[in-house]
């Protein structure tokens, strides 16, 4: 037998856990989507945006020009002005720089479900402005309670694009 919205709205562990399970369920399905190359950039990106991935290059660095400036009788596989090294870090770049694109070029789903919550998020707000406006209609009717300012202030719709220019005055 299928539940009224009465019974869901009634228990709210019930419908919580349902928000959570839409939720896994939409992640799981958009990891699935994912290949392996997907997951082995993932992993890159995740490492190069790292402090071991700056000290690693830090030591790499200094070992490189160590080993080459410790004894100037021997023959260094890379003399100063460094010009393997310069090659290698110039082909790392470009390497590491197509990681990262190809990252960011993944975001658009984060972007798209920040989008959806976003509007999840204003519905409800309206939602929850009339009902506050029927129980203070009902209140009224009824002859119970008095004025009350923060309600009153509450009722009103809330305007983004204040809202908005509100955080980018304090940003």
């Amino acid at each position: 037998m299928k539940k009224s919205r009465l019974e869901t709205l009634a228990r709210p562990v019930d419908l919580a856990q349902q928000n959570v399970d839409t939720i896994a369920r939409m992640e799981q399905a958009a990891q699935a989507q994912h290949s392996h190359l997907d997951r082995f950039i993932d992993t890159i990106t995740r490492f190069i945006g790292s402090l071991p991935f700056i000290c690693l290059h830090l030591l790499w660095f200094t070992l490189w020009i160590g080993l080459n400036m410790a004894s100037p009788r021997q023959h260094p596989f890379d003399p100063f002005p460094f010009t393997l090294l310069s090659l290698a870090v110039g082909m790392e770049a470009i390497i590491l720089a197509a990681f990262i694109l190809i990252t960011q070029n993944r975001q658009q789903l984060a972007d798209r479900r920040a989008h959806l919550e976003l509007q999840i998020n204003m519905l409800a707000e309206q939602e929850a402005t009339k009902m506050l406006a029927m129980l203070d209609a009902i209140q009224q009717h009824l002859g119970i309670g008095g004025h009350d300012p923060e309600v009153a202030a509450l009722k009103q719709a809330t305007e983004p694009e204040k809202l908005m220019e509100q955080i980018e005055v304090i940003g």
